[in-house]
């Protein structure tokens, strides 16, 4: 891709998504667009690298599971600067590309990602809800605000949420050890309203997290 340094920003971050969105990993394509994005981000000028930008590029690299740590960094970096205009599902993507690598070195900015979503949690949606408690779950990052947080909301939205909701936000509360009554209370009522819809996996992940949480709903196991 010798053209990437004639590309805006947005085309950059357009190009990996859309190569992304079709789960096309042409490399060398990926390595031109990570060079490119991390002299911009790098730039005293990176403002021009916008949050949207940030979050589509991590998004689109975790969804091809491209670990380039370079481009971590400098998004990691710019993220920072960059975390308080984030919006929702930018501050989601963020955390779930992250975790969808695994990184574990970048504490700080998934304390700055927690700290900007915090006053913004009402204006999830339910799978950035569900994205971002998996995310800190998959890293095994106890940040009780946030997790509160995010219970309260899954709790008033609960009978919106799908079968996969339900069973990936019991997956999280249970990896992390967290015993939330009445989040469990919340999500065993809304799973036995939809019972019939559940896979073999979903109930699978959803009696994991009841046992390793030591919790015996007799309805739940009787639907």
């Amino acid at each position: 891709m010798s053209s990437a340094t004639e590309f805006i920003s947005q085309e950059l971050a357009n190009t990996a998504w859309a190569f992304a969105k079709l789960h096309f990993r042409h490399e060398p394509l990926l390595a031109a667009v990570s060079a490119e994005a991390i002299t911009r981000m790098s730039a005293e000028n990176s403002e021009d690298f916008d949050a949207m930008c940030l979050a589509s590029i991590s998004w689109a690299f975790a969804t091809l599971g491209y670990m380039d740590e370079p481009l971590l960094d400098a998004i990691a970096i710019a993220s920072s600067r960059q975390i308080q205009k984030c919006k929702t599902q930018e501050l989601s993507n963020l955390a779930w590309s992250l975790a969808a690598l695994h990184v574990r070195n970048h504490g700080p900015i998934l304390d700055s990602i927690s700290g900007a979503a915090l006053g913004k949690l009402s204006e999830f949606q339910l799978q950035h809800l569900t994205n971002t408690a998996w995310a800190y779950a998959r890293l095994a990052v106890l940040d009780y605000p946030l997790l509160n947080g995010v219970s309260g909301q899954v709790m008033t939205k609960i009978h919106q949420f799908d079968v996969q909701g339900l069973s990936n936000t019991a997956w999280s509360w249970a990896k992390l050890l967290i015993y939330d009554e009445p989040l469990c209370a919340a999500i065993s009522s809304a799973a036995i309203l939809k019972i019939s819809e559940f896979t073999s996996q979903e109930m699978g992940n959803t009696s994991w997290a009841f046992a390793r949480l030591s919790v015996r709903d007799e309805r739940l196991l009787d639907a």
